[in-house]
Parts: C-alpha cells; structure tokens; sequence
C-alpha cells in the first residue's frame, strides 16, 4: 500500500545517515586524535562530584593531556598543542599538579613554541623548567638554545650566574650544616664507648669516608649535581668571546665533575683559545697551553672508556694544530685514520661520531701547506672518498 512504501522509503533514509561511505583510514586517525582531544578538554573542565566507581584519575588525566598535546605537536597541529598545554598551566594549581608535572608541560610549551617561531615565549618557559631543574642539563640545553635563537643571551647570563650563586651558597650551609653534625658526633664517640661509635664517626676521625671503600658522599652528590649550570655557563660565555670567565667556570665545572667528558672538552677548548690571546705573557700563555693539552687528553681518555678512542685523538690534533705545532697534529690524525680503517665502515647505527673525513681533510691541508700535494691527494683519496 502507500503507507507501506512511504514507511520503507524512511528506513532507506535513516540507513544511509548511519554509515557515511568513504571514511579512510588517515581520516580514522584523525578522529582519534580529536576523540582524545575531546576527552582531554573534558579533562580539564572544572571538577565536579564524580559518581562511586572506577574512572579517570588526576594522574591519568594529566597523562591523557600531555600524550595528546605532544600527539598533536607532531601532527603539525601546533596551534591546539599550544591551546591545550596554557590552558593546563592556567589550572594547574586548582588541578593540584606536582611541580614535575607542570615542568613537563612548560618543556612541551617550549617546543611547540619554538616550532612556532615564538622565539621569547619559549625561552621563558624553557627558563621556568630550568630553573626549577637545576640538575638537569636536557632543560638547559634547551635554554641556551631558545635563548640564542632569541637574542636574549644576557638575560641568559644573568639566570645562570644567579643559579651558580644560590647553589653556592646553598652547598655552603649544607658543608657548614654538616661540620657541625660531624664535630658533634666526635664529641659522642669520645665521650662515651668508642667501640660503640657510628662507623661513620669513627671513618670521620680516621680521615677517611666511614669504611664506605671511597662510596660516593652526600656531599659529592650535591657538588656533581652543579656540574650541568657551571657547563652551560661556561659555553655561553665562550660563545660571547667571554674565554676568561668561560675558563673559570669551565674549570670548576671539571673540579666538580672530573669524571665528566664534556666538561674537560669545553675546558680544554677553552684554554686554548685564553692561551692565544695576544696581550697575556708568554709564561702565561705557555702554562695555559699545557693545562689545555693535559684537559684534552684527559677528556679523549674518559671517552676511550665508552670505546670512542678516535674522538679523543682527534681533538688532541685538532687543539694542537690550532695552534700551529702541525708536527705534532700529523701523528694524531694519523692515528685516527689508522684505527678508523680497522673499524670498518661508518657506523650505521649512532653510537659515536665517525671522524674518518674530518682527520684526512685536516691532514691533507697540513701536507698542502708544506708543499707535498702527492701525499695530500693520496690521503684524500684513500680516506674521504664518497
């Protein structure tokens, strides 16, 4: 009848609303995304009494936002990454969030701003994470990075100068705080039964470190924990043609991290270029070439201990051929090539840097110089040829 067809012809309609045609996979991937944008943004909608039962915590709230921000980030979608971590920021103290938490977001509010070109709106929220992470030399890094590519490198100064200061004075107390306990714990071990004494009052009285066998310290700890600001202060300023007070830092940056490569390499770099500055004294300048010399080869033998041995060769040659000593930057070179051709080929995966090129292009300007163009082009041939 009519009425029957007309009803048939309704469910048709209700059929076709319900399964669209051609829903791709990458626009599934997309629906995805903003799903889990969605469920973020309710994430962050003021809280309300939630019924009894299991559900989404704070925690997994926050993890919920920062994987969706960081997804977004990477799909190119910078303006709703930036949108999503300031609106977190804003509530983070009503969200109660840890500060750990809230400098993750302002580590991926760097990024994104970076990516966007809002070079001053991402090193103040790389200053803020680091800052807050003293200790870590991933935030400074970045720091330094936002900041150079902002112009906004005195400022930069400034931070880590006020960061040297506050944790010297705060290592200060802590050695004074810690004195004091130890001369109290002597006065207890003398007083009383000296057999009964802590074994760390008793190494205290000995000179020694408590019968720990040379353990690490509190102390060492919070001294190594500097290393990371001393470093970068000593690179920005050397980035500023600053090499006297870059040197000052560099050097005791490597006093409190000797086991730290990176921080004899700077110093190292450092002290040749405050040794060739014209107006010093000779003496000075002699002396300082040696200290250079010494902080090279110290950082290429703590780098031989992760087995990058070629590394320490060739800033050794490259140190010692800045300054004009070719005679010795020839056997260095040298010996870089030697122990890249036992090597092998360039390594594929990123394990160290492979400076085959580097060493023969150095060698082959050396024997240019001296006139001997058969042994330059032999060198070249052998060992920088694609």
């Amino acid at each position: 009848s009519k009425r029957a067809r007309q009803q048939q012809e309704n469910e048709g309609e209700e059929e076709e609303e319900e399964a669209p045609a051609g829903h791709s996979d990458g626009d599934a991937a997309m629906d995805d995304v903003e799903d889990a944008a969605t469920a973020a943004a309710l994430a962050l909608a003021p809280a309300t009494p939630a019924p009894a039962g299991p559900g989404l915590t704070e925690e997994g709230a926050f993890e919920l936002i920062l994987q969706v921000a960081h997804a977004l980030f990477v799909s190119g979608r910078l303006d709703e990454s930036a949108a999503m971590t300031v609106s977190c920021l804003a509530q983070h103290k009503e969200r109660g969030l840890v500060p750990s938490q809230t400098a993750a977001l302002r580590h991926m509010r760097a990024h994104v701003a970076l990516a966007r070109g809002n070079l001053r709106e991402a090193a103040e929220a790389a200053r803020l994470v680091a800052t807050t992470h003293a200790h870590s030399p991933e935030a400074w890094n970045m720091y330094a990075h936002a900041a150079v590519c902002s112009g906004s490198i005195p400022r930069c100064l400034r931070v880590l100068a006020r960061t040297i200061t506050a944790q010297s004075q705060q290592q200060l107390r802590r050695a004074e705080q810690h004195g004091h306990e130890g001369m109290q714990r002597q006065r207890e071990g003398v007083d009383g039964d000296v057999e009964a004494a802590p074994a760390h009052a008793l190494g205290e009285l000995d000179g020694g470190d408590g019968g720990s066998g040379g353990g690490t310290t509190a102390g060492d700890l919070d001294a190594k924990r500097r290393v990371p600001v001393l470093l970068m202060s000593g690179l920005m300023h050397s980035l500023q043609g600053a090499w006297g007070t870059a040197l000052a830092d560099l050097m005791h940056a490597v006093a409190l991290g000797p086991r730290e490569p990176a921080a004899a390499l700077a110093a190292g770099v450092a002290a040749l270029h405050y040794a060739t500055r014209p107006y010093n004294p000779e003496a000075l300048r002699h002396a300082w070439v040696l200290r250079a010399v010494a902080l090279l080869q110290h950082a290429g033998s703590l780098r031989a201990l992760g087995g990058h041995s070629q590394e320490g060769d060739y800033n050794l040659a490259r140190g010692v051929h800045q300054l004009g000593l070719a005679h010795l930057a020839v056997p260095l070179y040298e010996r870089c090539l030697e122990g890249e051709s036992s090597r092998g080929d360039v390594p594929t995966r990123c394990e160290g840097a492979n400076l085959r090129w580097e060493a023969a292009h150095n060698l082959a300007l050396i024997y240019r110089a001296s006139g001997a163009t058969g042994l330059a082009r032999a060198v070249l041939r052998k060992h920088a040829t694609i």
